[in-house]
């Protein structure tokens, strides 16, 4: 039985291609769920993480990057994070790089706003060696978009610097309720999703023009005749 103060909620992880978005869920999760590469849109797939703790449950949805469509495939993605920031979410983790935005940025900021949620911005990469010139500026912009009153977590989702201030401000934005997962479970998807995954992983960190940017790996197992 949980007690009356648990806070149990979904999470999405929003932002442009490569700032971290997938990084971050794994080493909040201290698992190997999303694979990373160095390619934008190597996340297709909106991924639960669940993160459990005493009195909080934190299931995140780790989205891929916003974009311009460019074919079908752009077009279903994005319709995938759409659902996740207008539809799925409880509260928004808006993921960003140590810079300034740009008009295309801050545009999707004031977007986030019309979901009418709780907003977190995080602010990536910190331990790069140019982070502290664009951090002050970049939290301007932030507090003037979507509000003095937001929450701005400076972290490295690679080192893990930050992590425990961001669990604090989601246990603070999460509503009052009850798990919507068994608290050992680590995530919705099966073993062979992963298996996929961590081979699709490895084309793309292999290959650059040979191989299709949308390369897939079948998941699905069909025993011969």
């Amino acid at each position: 039985m949980t007690s009356a103060s648990f806070r149990s909620g979904y999470v999405s992880l929003v932002g442009w291609p490569n700032v971290g978005k997938s990084t971050l869920l794994n080493s909040l999760l201290g698992a190997k769920l999303a694979i990373v590469s160095p390619k934008a849109q190597t996340t297709r797939d909106a991924m639960l993480g669940i993160l459990n703790k005493p009195n909080l449950q934190a299931v995140f949805v780790d989205t891929p990057g916003w974009l311009k469509p460019q074919d079908t495939f752009q077009s279903f993605m994005k319709r995938a994070v759409v659902r996740s920031i207008y539809d799925d979410a409880d509260v928004l983790v808006w993921v960003l790089e140590p810079r300034p935005l740009t008009d295309e940025e801050a545009s999707f900021g004031n977007n986030l706003l019309k979901a009418n949620k709780p907003i977190c911005a995080v602010i990536n990469k910190t331990d790069r060696p140019d982070a502290r010139d664009g951090i002050a500026a970049l939290e301007t912009q932030i507090k003037t978009i979507l509000g003095a009153e937001t929450p701005v977590v400076k972290i490295s989702a690679r080192s893990g610097e930050g992590l425990d201030a961001l669990t604090s401000v989601l246990t603070k934005l999460l509503p009052l309720a009850p798990p919507y997962f068994p608290t050992d479970q680590l995530t919705d998807r099966w073993e062979r999703f992963y298996v996929a995954e961590l081979i699709r992983e490895q084309i793309f960190h292999l290959y650059q023009q040979e191989v299709p940017h949308a390369a897939a790996v079948p998941r699905m197992y069909k025993p011969q005749r």
